[in-house]
């Protein structure tokens, strides 16, 4: 494995986001980044723009307002060196869809369920278990269950609207 993407994805995993996010930037300058790469390090930057996590982290207005900014350009890097990324272009508009509620729902299950293809993974479940896709329970247990999940600002978050959505399902289940 190459060292940077390591150092990044420790760093990721210690809740580090601006060691992490510089670790990424440095594996995107040296050429070795993939598409899943930039996805991590989106959503690295997806967890600093928020205000709350920012705050509680106590990272710099700055490094929040970076973030905020750099998270849909490294999310355009992504599509441009994948475009069959399902997840880089679902973590494109689900980011948009989330700031400025564009755009609709309806694209993004478009995105998700088009044609002969079905995106699956976890940021998949995601979208589906909070949109009240009872078929995707399973779905949604299992990705929780996942201990490694959780490490990863993309885990911690997709770990946290999963967990949130079962809540809010659990009585009727």
């Amino acid at each position: 494995m190459n060292p940077l993407l390591e150092k990044a994805q420790q760093l990721d995993e210690y809740g580090d986001n601006v060691g992490s996010a510089t670790a990424y930037e440095e594996l995107l300058t040296s050429g070795d980044a993939t598409a899943a790469d930039l996805v991590a390090l989106a959503l690295v930057y997806w967890e600093a723009a928020d205000s709350g996590v920012a705050a509680a982290k106590r990272l710099s207005i700055e490094f929040e307002d970076f973030a905020r900014r750099r998270l849909e350009e490294v999310l355009g890097e992504a599509i441009r060196r994948d475009p069959s990324s399902c997840e880089a272009k679902f973590w494109s508009m689900y980011s948009t869809f989330i700031m400025y509620k564009q755009p609709g729902h309806e694209v993004i299950d478009a995105l998700l369920d088009s044609g002969d293809s079905r995106c699956n993974g976890s940021f998949a479940t995601m979208w589906r278990i909070g949109r009240g896709d009872r078929d995707e329970l399973a779905a949604a247990r299992s990705v929780l269950a996942q201990a490694r999940m959780q490490k990863t600002s993309k885990g911690r978050y997709i770990d946290r609207i999963i967990s949130a959505s079962l809540e809010s399902l659990g009585p009727k289940l």
